[in-house]
C-alpha cells in the first residue's frame, strides 16, 4: 500500500495541467474558442495576440471544436482538434499558422456551408444556431 502513494504522486505530477495548447505564432490578432459538449455554452470568443496562446486542461479528444476568427475571416471556422492532433497522444500543441494557413475563401465557404448542415466538428444545436444566424440588419 505505502508504494501505490508515490506512484500515484508521480503520475500525477507527470500529468500537463493543459494537455492541448494554442499558441498564436502569427504575427496578427486572432479570437478563439475551444468548446466541447460536456458542458455545452455560446461561443465566447477571446482575443489570443501574437506569442501569446490558449489551452484546456482536458485531452484533445475531449474537446469537440477548435473556433477561429481573423480581420479576414471575422465569422468563426470550426476546426475539428482530431485534424493536428496525433491519435495516440493526449497531448497536443496546435499552432495558429497551421489552421490559418487552410482558411482560403473556399474552405472557409465549405466549412460554413458543412457547418450549417450539422457536418464537420461537433458543436451543440446552440453554437451551430450562433454561427450560422444570418447576420443583423445594418441601421
Amino acid at each position: 500500500m505505502k508504494h501505490f502513494i508515490p506512484l500515484g504522486l508521480l503520475a500525477l505530477a507527470g500529468c500537463d495541467a493543459s494537455p492541448v495548447r494554442i499558441s498564436n505564432d502569427t504575427t496578427q490578432v486572432v479570437w478563439m474558442d475551444i468548446l466541447d459538449r460536456r458542458f455545452p455554452r455560446f461561443a465566447e470568443l477571446q482575443e489570443i495576440t501574437p506569442g501569446s496562446g490558449t489551452a484546456t486542461r482536458y485531452c484533445w479528444e475531449k474537446n469537440d471544436a477548435i473556433l477561429l476568427a481573423t480581420r479576414q475571416y471575422l465569422n468563426p471556422v470550426a476546426f475539428d482538434p482530431k485534424d493536428f492532433c496525433d491519435p495516440d497522444e493526449c497531448d497536443c500543441e496546435i499552432p495558429v499558422s497551421r489552421m490559418v494557413k487552410r482558411m482560403t475563401p473556399a474552405f472557409v465557404a465549405e466549412n460554413r456551408r458543412q457547418t450549417c448542415a450539422g457536418q464537420g466538428a461537433f458543436l451543440t444545436a446552440e453554437v451551430r444556431m450562433q454561427l450560422c444566424a444570418p447576420p443583423a440588419p445594418s441601421q
